[in-house]
């Protein structure tokens, strides 16, 4: 009777600790974006810029039709971004998480869109910072620092143990990606501002190669079209300078013109006179 209940026993036990190792192993690739801030050389400096942030944020108070605002930043939830800049190198990811120039990038507020201050780091120092919104809150280019989830979700789901994430950036294409590795091979989670430029879904696992190939034709894209063409969609600051610089210089010419003729009229008017 003992060792039948023994038997029982056991096989309870055995039951219990199925569940735990099943959550052991979904659990292994839930990784942070967020690690080790506090811990930072910069931490202390990006704490000291809290009270410019807090009044940025109340000048797009009215955009965001927002009345009560945050009265702290949470810099704990900031996120470390490298910017990769030649994506024909095999040693681009290791070049970029060992420069000594990133980003930080620090959720502000959810309302009618996402607010968030992006910080340049250099040699361990601030260099310069700003604030800035987007005007819906779908998966885009900064999604994943407000909904950290959307990441912890998708790494869960990759039969093989998770290592060396790293968040990167390409800047001209307005795109960062959540890079990893796993099972031996590297793989990547794009957030782009205009993902249909580069036909990837925004919040999707692909291999980082694909992330490499599609990047690359959309700067090829970029480099050979016009310039002024290609900043159309964002407002068209630089189109209309070009063509407001086309119609001030003719007529800065033609006022230059009738001064000097009035002068040399005026010239012409007194000689006569004496």
């Amino acid at each position: 009777m003992k060792k039948v209940l023994l038997s029982i026993l056991a096989l309870v036990l055995c039951m219990c600790m199925l569940p735990i190792g099943a959550l052991a192993a979904e659990t292994e690739n839930e990784i942070s974006l967020t690690a080790d801030i506090e811990t930072s050389s910069e931490y202390t400096s990006l704490l000291s810029y809290e009270t410019d942030i807090l009044r940025q944020m109340q000048v797009l108070a009215q955009a965001t039709k927002k009345d009560r605002l945050p009265t702290t930043v949470d810099f704990t939830k900031a996120v470390k971004v490298f910017a990769l800049s030649d994506l024909d190198s095999s040693e681009t990811i290791k070049t970029a998480k060992n420069s000594n120039s990133y980003y930080y990038r620090v959720p502000l507020l959810i309302d009618t869109g996402y607010v968030y201050s992006t910080f340049v780091i250099s040699n361990g120092k601030v260099s310069g910072y700003d604030t800035s919104m987007t005007y819906d809150t779908t998966v885009g280019q900064v999604a994943y620092l407000f909904d950290e989830e959307i990441v912890s979700a998708l790494l869960a789901t990759v039969n093989e143990k998770v290592t060396d994430v790293t968040v990167l950036t390409i800047p001209a294409i307005k795109a960062d990606f959540v890079y990893f590795t796993a099972g031996g091979k590297a793989y990547a989670i794009p957030f782009a501002s205009r993902p249909d430029f580069w036909e990837l879904d925004n919040g999707k696992i692909y291999e980082y190669e694909k992330i490499v190939s599609c990047a690359k034709a959309l700067l090829n894209e970029m480099s050979d079209s016009d310039a002024f063409v290609g900043n159309q969609g964002g407002g068209g600051a630089i189109g209309s300078a070009n063509n407001t610089f086309f119609y001030i210089v003719p007529l800065v010419i033609l006022s230059v013109a009738l001064v000097a003729l009035g002068v040399f009229t005026m010239k012409r008017k007194i000689r006569k006179t004496k």
